[in-house]
């Protein structure tokens, strides 16, 4: 066991999600995502998911992938959200329904940012996910087109799929996708399978 790194089961349970607004690119990368995992583990996956959907991923699954819009709500971020096909979910909605995922990777604009608060507090979308269990989040800090997008995770679920840590096989990730992969970040402890 290398110091810093959490691993996955060795059969994880992957939920691989994606919101109806974002059309055929969130669908092409939830496709994607499902093929890669589905030979190492235990997939579930749906495609224009929704709040309900999220939730129980984020509580029961170990790795979570979610394609759909997002943004971070700088004067209130607790009110970050995802949008999904019923609506939004809000970061502050999380702290109900819990987080047990180990790894999980938010394929939407600037839900990785946060806001420090007094008392050195940062809150947003990825910090909550982090605060309420999360291990190790995977997250845009700025606005990411969706070609981007789809390039970038492709790519990082293959590496991390494949054996590379979250880090690197995230450096992997954006190294070989367009100028504008570098808004993607890890937080929290390395991740691996």
């Amino acid at each position: 066991q290398i110091p810093g790194l959490i691993r996955a089961a060795a059969t994880p349970r992957v939920a691989a999600l994606a919101g109806s607004v974002l059309g055929p690119l969130a669908e092409l990368e939830r496709q994607a995502v499902t093929h890669e995992w589905s030979p190492r583990g235990h997939v579930t996956t749906a495609g224009g998911a929704t709040r309900t959907e999220a939730q129980e991923a984020f509580r029961e699954a170990d790795i979570v992938h979610i394609a759909a819009h997002g943004r971070h709500e700088a004067r209130s971020p607790l009110f970050s959200w995802l949008d999904l096909s019923d609506g939004r979910l809000f970061a502050h909605e999380l702290r109900a329904s819990g987080v047990g995922a180990a790894h999980i990777i938010l394929s939407a604009c600037d839900v990785g940012r946060s806001t420090v608060r007094p008392g050195e507090e940062a809150l947003g979308f990825a910090a909550t996910l982090l605060a309420l269990g999360a291990r190790s989040v995977v997250a845009a800090q700025l606005p990411v087109p969706d070609e981007t997008a789809v390039e970038v995770m492709i790519r990082y679920h293959a590496a991390l799929a494949g054996g590379l840590a979250s880090d690197e096989a995230l450096a992997l990730a954006v190294g070989r996708s367009g100028p504008h992969a570098g808004v993607f970040a890890t937080f929290g402890t390395r991740f691996a399978v």
